[in-house]
């Protein structure tokens, strides 16, 4: 089976780890971006238009310090292990980092991630298509309901950003919880 596999708030704890730094850049405090469930993915509409800015400012420095959610480096070397291919599939370019594939390899390396493919692209989609991909896991309804919509199965990795979200998909909070869904795949 061909899993692409989403990085930042799937793999790593990204919102989390970036919380003091969009705290800084918009100089206000932690708590009240948790009072708020303001993250760098969901700025609010008077701070949208800063998003590259905060992004070029910090992506590059830091992402590849971003650790990892619990279980999940061990669970994505036993999808390996089982026989899967896993393809990273990110959404990420050039317009937010100064080498997003550079800077993501780094990150992958850091965190143990072994993996078959990587793709740094807004165009989730068509990564998927192009790598013949069977299962997505991610924290985007959005792409995942595009691959379910494309005859994929997909899991949804519940993050704050979807949490409120009906999606009607498979949602998980842990990847312990996907290591049970694959296994439960690979049995039947």
């Amino acid at each position: 089976m061909n899993i692409a596999i989403d990085i930042d708030d799937t793999i790593a704890a990204t919102a989390g780890y970036l919380m003091p730094y969009v705290s800084e850049y918009f100089d206000v405090t932690e708590e009240f971006l948790a009072e708020n469930s303001i993250s760098y993915d969901n700025l609010p509409p008077r701070w949208q238009g800063e998003f590259v800015n905060f992004a070029r400012r910090y992506f590059d420095a830091l992402i590849e310090n971003t650790p990892a959610k619990p279980d999940a480096v061990e669970t994505i070397r036993g999808i390996r292990r089982w026989g899967h291919r896993v393809i990273i599939v990110t959404a990420r370019t050039n317009e937010l980092y100064t080498d997003c594939i550079k800077t993501t390899k780094a990150e992958l390396k850091n965190l143990g991630i072994e993996y078959d493919r990587l793709v740094c692209s807004f165009d989730k989609l068509a990564a998927y298509l192009e790598n013949d991909v069977d299962l997505v896991i991610d924290d985007s309804v959005k792409y995942c309901t595009l691959a379910e919509e494309n005859g994929m199965k997909a899991i949804l990795f519940t993050s704050e950003k979807n949490r409120p979200i009906e999606a009607g998909i498979r949602r998980v909070s842990s990847w312990d919880e996907i290591r049970k869904v694959i296994f439960e795949k690979d049995a039947q």
